[in-house]
């Protein structure tokens, strides 16, 4: 629970229900511009209350107005220093703005010293450091974040991707491909996923087939993916992967025995 002055009787209700409804419209619906005016609401109501700033501070952020999301988070600062929410959201602007990893990293250690049992609030520092930990590429601290994220939410398909990237790079392909292979799977429900991430996990399963040099795989997970072979990121993938796949991409008239034959030789 967000430290701050109490609130005044006769708002806490409208003010609880305005703040619960700007983050559904910017966190769930993906609709900022709404989702600010609900905040503004709530923060006419109490415009002391840490976690409303810190939730207006994320929505200005979405919308581009990083200056002003900044103002909103040394507001919650100077009323809660301690409070986890604050000290990610500070850590998330070294990481994202200022590219200072260690002070980021400190402050992720902070915030979660004071996390207590929110699991929330755990799974986004953890998933934090293990990106930090990533540009830092210190990937086995990075992958052993992202594990601890990731048994707090499980079937969160950003993070699934995002522990397959890291075991790619890691020298660990197969292991990889489970996680990755998951994430494909559950992004096929989601309505709402747009296909920059999607493809993030098709190019990130990709690389690991590669790696355990199922070439024929490749090919085969980026035309189910990528109908179109002219599509850049299509290109872009067999470009990457190495002579092998890109003469594999240029050939249609493959028999699936021969295929089948390249498998089993990679997973030897």
């Amino acid at each position: 629970m967000i430290e701050g002055p109490c609130l005044r009787p006769h708002s806490e209700g409208e003010f609880k229900r305005l703040v619960e409804e700007a983050e559904r419209l910017y966190a769930v619906e993906h609709r900022s511009t709404e989702a600010l005016r609900k905040i503004e609401r709530a923060l006419r109501l109490e415009a002391k209350d840490p976690h409303a700033l810190v939730v207006k501070g994320r929505v200005l952020f979405s919308l581009g107005r990083i200056r002003e999301a900044r103002d909103m988070y040394a507001r919650a600062a100077a009323i809660a220093p301690s409070e986890p929410e604050v000290l990610l959201e500070r850590a998330r602007m070294l990481y994202a703005l200022k590219g200072d990893y260690l002070r980021a990293l400190k402050e992720t250690a902070r915030a979660l010293a004071h996390a207590g049992s929110d699991k929330w609030l755990r799974f986004e520092i953890l998933r934090l450091q293990g990106r930090i930990f990533f540009a830092l590429d210190r990937d086995d601290k990075a992958i052993q974040a992202y594990r601890a994220a990731l048994r707090l939410r499980p079937g969160d398909i950003w993070l699934l991707a995002d522990i397959g990237k890291a075991l790619v790079l890691s020298g660990h392909p197969a292991q990889a491909l489970r996680y990755l292979e998951r994430a494909l799977r559950l992004s096929g429900s989601l309505d709402f996923l747009d296909r920059g991430s999607r493809d993030f996990v098709v190019v990130a399963k990709a690389e690991a087939l590669a790696a355990l040099e199922r070439h024929w795989d490749v090919l085969r997970t980026v035309r189910a993916e990528m109908p179109c072979l002219r599509d850049p990121i299509a290109r872009q993938v067999l470009g990457n992967l190495g002579d092998e796949a890109r003469r594999l991409g240029a050939t249609t008239a493959r028999s699936p025995r021969e295929g089948a034959k390249n498998r089993t030789r990679a997973d030897r």
